[in-house]
């Protein structure tokens, strides 16, 4: 409760005063016609690291434009179907796996004997290092048991 008149308490009368943060948010922002000026150290997380690849920013733009999920997967079997990721062992490999699981799901078959090629182990040992984050990619995806990859 505040005693104000307005029904604001002093600290939000504060920040309504605050002459810096009116600057700061009517300030202009990043376009992406300007971004390529603004200095590389400030885009060192991982994610701006993989939205280089243009397949992958093809996609992510795929799903921001549209509100729906077939969009992006009819973006990304076409893309499939075009070659564009060809040189890409691991993905493909994972896109394999995944495609083995949803099978075996609705075919209502047991787990066991799933295949996992040279690539895609490589890619759950570099994962297992941080055994918590790898078995919350492993629900999400699928992929070999902790005490397999050791």
């Amino acid at each position: 409760m505040t005693t104000n008149l307005s029904g604001l308490c002093s600290e939000c009368i504060d920040l309504k005063k605050n002459t810096r943060l009116k600057d700061a948010l009517k300030s202009r922002r990043a376009t992406p016609s300007t971004t390529k000026f603004i200095p590389k150290f400030y885009f060192n997380t991982h994610l701006i690291g993989l939205m280089k690849n243009q397949n992958l920013r093809s996609l992510w733009t795929c799903i921001i434009t549209n509100n729906n999920d077939s969009a992006m997967w009819a973006s990304l079997v076409q893309m499939g179907m075009n070659g564009s990721f060809s040189g890409e062992k691991t993905f493909t490999e994972l896109a394999s796996l995944m495609l083995q699981i949803k099978t075996k799901e609705e075919a209502g078959i047991s787990m066991k004997g799933l295949r996992y090629f040279e690539h895609l182990t490589h890619f759950f040992s570099l994962l297992s290092e941080s055994s918590r984050e790898y078995e919350v990619f492993r629900k999400a995806l699928g992929g070999m048991s902790i005490q397999r990859i050791w």
